[in-house]
């Protein structure tokens, strides 16, 4: 019996606004990786291009709308959940199309932070990739 191997794209947004702060939002405690600050994002849907899916994601997690300014970060890893899924992920350099919009957390999120670092937040509670992606930048 052959294995059914899959593979998911994944993309988050480093969204920067007027003041070179970063958006971080935490996971809320009955999801996934609970507790947990991260960037907004999600998986792409088939057929979706990666900028599409980071705006439609931005859009449901958070309610802002975005400009993509530039792809920051890459990587690949193996779902803990799932051996048999690889997850490629994006992390892309945006901005607000508008300063002046209303924040508006999904379920999938108890709050936000605007940052200039990592440092910012205060909790030791924060994902890989978010790490990575910052520090990719500031080079």
């Amino acid at each position: 019996m052959q294995k059914d191997y899959v593979q998911r794209v994944a993309v988050s947004a480093l969204i920067k606004n007027k003041e070179n702060e970063f958006l971080v939002v935490k996971r809320s405690g009955h999801d996934s990786h609970p507790n947990t600050w991260e960037m907004p994002g999600g998986a792409i849907d088939y057929g979706e291009t990666p900028e599409s899916g980071l705006k439609r994601e931005v859009k449901e997690e958070t309610g802002l709308s975005i400009n993509i300014i530039k792809p920051v970060s890459t990587t690949s890893l193996f779902s803990e959940r799932n051996p048999d899924m690889q997850i490629v992920r994006i992390s892309f350099l945006c901005e607000l199309t508008n300063e002046y919009q209303d924040l508006l957390l999904s379920a999938e999120h108890s709050a936000y932070k605007w940052v200039v670092s990592i440092q910012d937040i205060e909790d030791t509670n924060i994902s890989d990739f978010l790490s990575q992606t910052i520090t990719e930048l500031s080079q």
